[in-house]
């Protein structure tokens, strides 16, 4: 498995590795048993850590045809994207393009810092910033040093 997952109240945390396809499919499961359980959209933060590898062009595909189906389960989706640098400066302007060309405006967001996507979140799931960073140490989807720092 090249993520971890947590689920928090009505906030789904996602942090990749190198996604793999049954990765992208199992994520989706959760998103969507979290949703039917809760009955209510879920809000998503989806993590890349800027040392990650960007995901083959079948898993690429796979998340992209997956997207509709999750913002039908998620209220709002925010990526963040770590790195800093011409290389992942492209990569986030590249994802946010297809967001926004896909009609996705308004329900999606792209991030470089996750202090950042964790504050905007919090109030809309009825949990501090602090309390959401310590819960992502706990299920391993934020790093330690992170939470410490």
């Amino acid at each position: 498995m090249a993520y971890q997952s947590m689920l928090l109240g009505r906030l789904h945390f996602v942090r990749w590795g190198t996604p793999v396809m049954d990765d992208v499919d199992r994520v989706l499961r959760e998103v969507q048993r979290g949703f039917a359980a809760l009955k209510q959209p879920l809000i998503g933060i989806s993590l890349v850590p800027g040392d990650a590898d960007p995901p083959k062009d079948d898993v690429r595909a796979a998340m992209v045809r997956n997207m509709d189906e999750l913002l039908r389960c998620n209220e709002r989706l925010y990526f963040v994207m770590e790195g800093s640098g011409f290389r992942h400066s492209v990569m986030r302007s590249v994802l946010a393009g297809l967001l926004l060309v896909g009609g996705k405006r308004g329900r999606v967001a792209v991030h470089d810092d996750l202090n950042t996507a964790v504050a905007l979140v919090a109030p809309q799931v009825g949990h501090s910033a602090s309390e959401i960073m310590m819960a992502g140490r706990l299920h391993g989807v934020v790093s330690a040093e992170r939470v410490a720092g």
